[in-house]
């Protein structure tokens, strides 16, 4: 029997709320964000900017690589719908990439990757804005209300948990921790396709599989990441907790 949309989004919002503990690794909080969205909106990719104290926004957490690469040409042309969210602090979506007038350099680079429809929803709290979620599809249309209900609430967990560590840290710090967050999202994401490929599994376990082994360490997982891609942990380590994924997953749907 397989396992129910109410299921996966409490283990969700378990997941998340498992994040927000002291000194939280931003890129893990929001990588889990994206995967969950993933997972249960049914999207094709997802992704997060975030703003620094100045304004200045970054690409921190990403489902995928291609959903990291438009975020980061959404920043870089100035115009898109998580842009525009950002800025307005309201729901933005465009239900046809093929018929949208209103982002000239970001609508066509959406479109050479496949994606049909975008939605971003802001991460805003108290009439504060601090970024956005991108939610990607590749047919067009617009998500039904209770998927944007549902997306809009777990990114209200995130939120409130990188207001929490904006507040509790000097505002240079948080900038600096933005800046080694972008950096460190490279790294992750490059651990999660070596430990997807080596252990045959979907990148979503991979993720999985990372956090859990820097919890079991007691390590961020930025750091095991890093190791993974300088060659310094053997992934073999890993076979324990993709497996355990594995069987877990084949009960659920068996």
């Amino acid at each position: 029997m397989g396992t129910s949309r109410e299921q996966r989004l409490s283990q969700a919002f378990v997941e998340l709320a498992g994040t927000l503990v002291d000194d939280f690794d931003v890129v893990e909080l929001l990588t889990t964000l994206s995967l969950h969205c993933v997972d249960l909106l049914g999207v094709r990719s997802s992704g997060v900017i975030l703003a620094d104290l100045e304004g200045n926004l970054h690409v921190i957490g990403a489902s995928s690589e291609e959903g990291h690469e438009l975020d980061i040409r959404e920043i870089q042309s100035g115009q898109g719908p998580c842009l525009d969210c950002y800025r307005t602090g309201l729901i933005q979506y465009t239900a046809d990439l093929d018929t949208e007038t209103r982002w000239p350099l970001f609508a066509p680079a959406a479109r050479v990757l496949g994606y049909r429809s975008i939605h971003a929803l802001p991460l805003r709290l108290r009439g504060q804005v601090i970024g956005a979620l991108n939610l990607m599809h590749t047919a067009p249309g617009r998500l039904p209300e209770d998927d944007l209900r549902t997306a809009q609430a777990l990114a209200d967990i995130a939120t409130v948990g990188l207001f929490s560590h904006r507040q509790a840290v000097q505002p240079a710090r948080f900038t600096d921790q933005l800046l080694t967050a972008r950096t460190s999202r490279s790294h992750v994401e490059r651990a999660v396709g070596i430990v997807a490929e080596h252990r045959r599994v979907d990148t979503a376990t991979a993720f999985r599989a990372l956090r859990e082994r820097s919890r079991r360490d007691g390590v961020r997982m930025s750091e095991l990441a890093h190791d993974i891609t300088r060659g310094d942990f053997d992934v073999a380590a890993l076979a324990d907790l993709t497996d355990e994924r594995d069987g877990r997953d084949h009960r659920e749907t068996g």
